[in-house]
């Protein structure tokens, strides 16, 4: 794949996860979040290992160590993600997810040992800034759904600085599906586990989950 269809792949994707904060509070109105998680990972993976089968199917102890660690940081970020959405308005939400492009750099530099460039600090200020314009978040009162909403920005930057260095080991597309299937399997136990597995009642809710995962996840 040449440089600029990456690029316009990578753009694409925040267009589809846009759509998933209205989406997953819709969803919560009589699901629990851990189910929501499980159910939208399990039907992504299905879909992504039929058309992805001649890749994914190519597991080794490496591809399914790496996707069963992302798997897990994935699982946890959504998760935290329906409980923010479901707790603060969307845009406040999608406002404090998209931190992450501003605490990536800041992370990856903690990590080399090395103060950020001049350049990334004046980005990530208007970056930041044109973020929270075009959002109109407000934080006149914070409310644990801000909080949590911030925290899931903190865990899906380590799910993108993990994710990047496990891709140069292993086939990045295999790893992609397959964190799905993880990330579908620990959020399905820990649904068992702490509030019982909810399935969709409604049209509406049907809907809301099959969007999740073939928008915001199968094609993300």
């Amino acid at each position: 794949m040449d440089r600029k269809k990456a690029i316009a792949l990578s753009f694409s994707v925040p267009v589809a996860w846009g759509f998933s904060y209205p989406l997953m509070k819709i969803g919560m109105d009589s699901m629990n979040a851990t189910s929501i998680v499980a159910l939208r990972c399990i039907i992504a993976f299905v879909v992504c290992l039929l058309l992805f089968h001649k890749h994914a199917l190519r597991i080794n102890r490496d591809l399914m160590v790496r996707a069963a660690i992302i798997g897990a940081i994935m699982a946890t970020e959504l998760t935290c993600m329906c409980l923010g959405s479901s707790l603060t308005s969307a845009s406040t939400a999608g406002f404090l997810q998209s931190l992450t492009v501003v605490i990536v750099p800041f992370a990856n530099a903690a990590l080399l040992r090395r103060a950020p460039e001049r350049k990334v600090l004046v980005g990530t200020a208007i970056v930041t800034c044109g973020m929270l314009l075009l959002s109109g978040a407000d934080f006149t009162s914070l409310n644990p759904g801000a909080i949590i909403m911030l925290l899931s920005a903190f865990i899906y930057a380590s799910h993108i600085i993990v994710a990047k260095r496990f891709v140069e080991e292993v086939d990045p597309l295999a790893l992609g599906v397959w964190q799905l299937g993880f990330g579908g399997l620990f959020s399905g136990i820990a649904a068992c586990v702490f509030g019982g597995f909810t399935l969709p009642s409604t049209p509406s809710e049907i809907v809301v989950v099959v969007a999740l995962a073939l928008i915001c996840s199968a094609y993300g």
